[in-house]
């Protein structure tokens, strides 16, 4: 495969690990409250599964700007949810 898009390749993987990241998440705290974690687990592998196999019709849908611009608002999401979880950890260690 041509560099480009092997570069583009690996920044849809990235972008799909990252957007099904929330929704591990929320699956996985939806899914302790009724002690089932597995339904869950297979749900987000299975659309991982499905993201990744279609991977190269995205980067042919998106082109080069469209992945430019998801990496760029994925990024921004995944920092605000590590700054949320830094302020969650300080302020339960404030607590005591």
């Amino acid at each position: 495969a041509p560099p480009d898009v092997c570069r583009c390749r690996h920044a849809v993987d990235v972008l799909i690990v990252v957007s099904l990241e929330p929704l591990g998440e929320l699956l996985r705290i939806r899914s302790s409250e009724q002690q089932q974690e597995g339904p869950a687990l297979a749900l987000v592998l299975v659309l991982l599964w499905v993201t990744l196999r279609y991977s190269l019709a995205l980067i042919r849908l998106l082109k080069e700007g469209g992945i430019t611009l998801l990496t760029r608002v994925f990024g921004l999401l995944l920092a605000a949810i590590s700054v949320q979880l830094i302020a969650q950890s300080v302020q339960g260690f404030v607590k005591g």
